[in-house]
């Protein structure tokens, strides 16, 4: 390897690129972009330093909508980019860090959570029919038990075949009667 001269200097790329993975903490839509906070590593472990990284999804001209591209909170998701530059953050409930803040090239979605439940006014909603169907299924339980229960009491008055087989009889007394005679 040879060290660098001016001769060689103007083939060198000054962007600096980065990689990473991880999980959105935060989402922005005006700019599109979102926030990853993590614990960045150093040299085998022996340091670690909170770091936060907003990935910026409006500067990529292959994308007509950075909007649409902008992931979901909680999802997992694999980015590469080029470093714009260094801010402050102050995430809420802790310690002001560092944030890198990146122009996103290349988007990977992981993991993408289920979309959260409409309001409850919302009938379109797949919570909303979940909860019906759900109710739906509380109701027929519930009315074949009621069935079932009013069955068994007129089963009850006649005696069954085991007890007729065995000799026994249904005893007419209640056990507070039994006891009273005793």
């Amino acid at each position: 390897m040879q060290p660098l001269s001016g001769a060689n200097e103007p083939d060198m790329d000054d962007a600096i690129h980065i990689s990473g993975s991880g999980t959105v903490t935060s989402i922005e839509q005006d700019p599109p972009s979102f926030f990853i906070y993590a614990t960045q590593y150093v040299d085998g472990g022996l340091a670690s330093d909170e770091i936060a990284v907003r990935g910026c999804l409006d500067d990529n001209p292959r994308w007509t909508d950075p909007a649409g591209r902008v992931p979901q909170e909680k999802g997992v998701i694999g980015f590469n980019g080029i470093l714009r530059r260094f801010k402050p953050y102050h995430p809420p409930g802790r310690k002001p860090t560092t944030c890198i803040v990146i122009a996103v090239k290349d988007i990977c979605y992981i993991f993408t959570p289920e979309k959260k439940p409409g309001k409850p006014g919302d009938t379109g909603s797949a919570a909303t029919q979940a909860k019906g169907g759900i109710r739906q299924k509380i109701k027929a339980r519930t009315h074949t038990q009621r069935a079932y229960e009013s069955d068994h009491s007129r089963t009850l008055s006649s005696p069954s075949t085991s007890q007729i087989r065995l000799g026994k009889r249904k005893a007419e007394n209640s056990e507070d009667e039994i006891n009273n005679d005793i």
